[in-house]
């Protein structure tokens, strides 16, 4: 039996094509089992009289993107040959095969993978793609289809899941509590995320109102960086995250009143963006939340120098049918106010001494709402509702 050591020639009738197809699809959002590849190399229908009693070659591929762990020869025309020998180094990214019969006249036939290779995706966690092609190839002198092509293959990682990631924002409480001397506050900013991110910018506006402004933000994390610039009442960030395991992010901002003031007021962090490489493809933006900014009213009792706290439990109310319906038996409320989404005070009621009022809601176009009862003592409970 003789060699031959063939290399890309013209193409003719009578030729030999080797093609990578790619069992596995690389989801670079998934877990580790979705990381895993498996090619087969396809060399096509192979008849007795075209002789094939040997076969030797390199495979070669990108040694940043995968790495392989096993020749699968099983269902193979690998596994029909009397001797294969193989040898797989990742550091060089080169797979050795060698394959023959000792007995003469015996050769392969039939129409299966040449063989297949099982291994692993591990190039970084965005769009990428990492090629696989087939070197010095050397066939025995009797085979009748010595020419030859390698249709070299790439294959591109993606993100496919099947539902939407989210993030929500939010503060450690609902209310942001000054007392009179204090006229800044640092509060933190939770950004919960449901998959991996490396990067993502937004902006956010400093003016929350006239007389609340954000006057700066921070990251106390060494896995995040943050970049920051401001330009006139915005500040443009973009936060870069070194831990791809990460999904939390806390920014500590510090609110700045401008005078002693409650109010209910939104904090708009606007559109949050990621890019290409993450794993969150937002169906739904969050831009903004809710607080209210309180101050600490001084209750101390001059007789026993202690504080009385007063607590307030929920009031009596229903709402129906976009219908409000207050019940004020002790005539202790003295105000209702609402507030939308926005931070925008819809409507203020007194209550003028009666024990039941109602408020018709109808004309609200907001779904989701603040109300506040406020009582005869300047105390107050803050309630967020839904309007169905």
């Amino acid at each position: 039996m003789l060699l031959t050591m063939v290399s890309n020639l013209q193409l003719i009738s009578q030729e030999t094509v080797f093609n990578f197809t790619s069992i596995d699809k690389v989801n670079y959002c998934g877990n580790t089992n979705s990381k895993n590849v498996l090619f087969t190399l396809n060399i096509g229908e192979v008849k007795p009289e075209d002789n094939l009693e040997y076969i030797g070659f390199e495979i070669n591929y990108d040694i940043s993107k995968y790495k392989f762990n096993f020749v699968l020869t099983s269902s193979t025309f690998l596994d029909e040959f009397e001797y294969k020998n193989y040898s797989i180094s990742n550091s060089e990214g080169i797979i050795v095969v060698d394959a023959g019969f000792n007995t003469i006249g015996k050769k392969i036939s039939g129409n299966k993978p040449l063989l297949a290779l099982s291994g692993e995706y591990i190039g970084k966690d965005c769009l990428d793609s990492g090629f696989i092609t087939v070197r010095r190839i050397l066939l025995n002198e009797e085979y009748t289809k010595k020419e030859f092509k390698v249709n070299d293959f790439k294959i591109t990682t993606d993100f496919f899941d099947t539902k939407y990631s989210s993030y929500t924002i939010k503060t450690e409480k609902d209310t942001i509590e000054y007392d009179s001397t204090e006229f800044e506050k640092v509060i933190l900013i939770k950004i919960e995320l449901e998959s991996k991110f490396n990067s993502m910018n937004g902006k956010i506006n400093k003016r929350l109102n006239n007389n609340y402004i954000i006057d700066k933000i921070e990251i106390n994390d060494s896995n995040l960086i943050l970049a920051k610039e401001e330009i006139n009442d915005t500040i443009i960030y973009k936060i870069t995250n070194n831990d791809i395991n990460k999904r939390n992010i806390e920014i500590l901002a510090t609110i700045k009143k401008l005078e002693n003031k409650e109010e209910v007021l939104k904090i708009n962090f606007g559109e949050l963006n990621f890019g290409d490489c993450n794993c969150n493809r937002i169906e739904n933006n969050q831009l903004g939340f809710i607080r209210q900014f309180k101050e600490i009213k001084d209750t101390t009792d001059s007789t026993n120098n202690s504080i009385n706290e007063i607590k307030r439990s929920e009031p009596i109310y229903k709402i129906e049918n976009k219908i409000l319906q207050v019940f004020n038996n002790d005539l202790d409320l003295k105000e209702i106010k609402i507030w939308n989404l926005d931070g925008n005070l819809i409507h203020n009621f007194r209550m003028l001494d009666s024990t039941n009022i109602i408020v018709n809601l109808s004309d609200i176009e907001s779904k989701i709402l603040i109300i506040q009862f406020i009582y005869t003592d300047n105390t107050y409970f803050t309630k967020k509702t839904i309007l169905e």
